[in-house]
């Protein structure tokens, strides 16, 4: 096989794998939206405090896990590149950009809060670490995964290391 011929390849298959990547996107999308609309229904109804529901995503538990979440790989949906409101890292196209501390560029480091919060990506959106044994042993119990404090977590986790329940 040529270069040229491999090079053709590989754009095809980045092709592939990127138009996959949107069709997954938009069915977050979907998702997200059936969500927002449930909750303004709630909301309508009585029934749903937003105020007290978005106090209590903010509430988490970030000052025991570190935000150990804006550590995780995070791809970028075309939609969120086009905005251009995220930093992706250039020497990984559409990738969320770190900083030194290998967390997300958008983490406020004194607040451990979201800067981007209302802007923030897709994923973001959806994740919830509850389950998440990468991140959680027992996350009623607020007992954290003692990994998540190694200077090299997440790329130390196994392949496949998603560990969630």
């Amino acid at each position: 096989m040529t270069d040229s011929q491999q090079r053709d390849e590989l754009i095809r298959g980045l092709l592939y794998t990127h138009n996959r990547a949107n069709a997954n996107t938009a069915q977050v999308h979907e998702a997200n939206a059936a969500v927002q609309a449930l909750i303004e229904v709630l909301e309508d109804a009585g029934v749903l405090d937003r105020a007290a529901l978005e106090q209590h995503r903010r509430d988490a538990r970030a000052p025991l896990c570190g935000a150990a979440c804006c550590k995780l790989p995070l791809a970028l949906s075309s939609e969120d590149v086009r905005e251009g409101v995220l930093t992706w890292d250039t020497g990984r196209p559409y990738m969320m950009a770190r900083g030194a501390d290998h967390h997300c560029v958008h983490l406020d480091r004194q607040t451990r809060q979201c800067g981007v919060y209302g802007r923030r990506p897709i994923p973001c959106r959806g994740y919830d670490c509850r389950g998440d044994r990468r991140i959680w042993l027992d996350f009623d119990a607020r007992i954290i995964n003692p990994q998540i404090n190694a200077p090299d977590w997440p790329v130390s986790l196994p392949p496949g290391g998603a560990d969630t329940d």
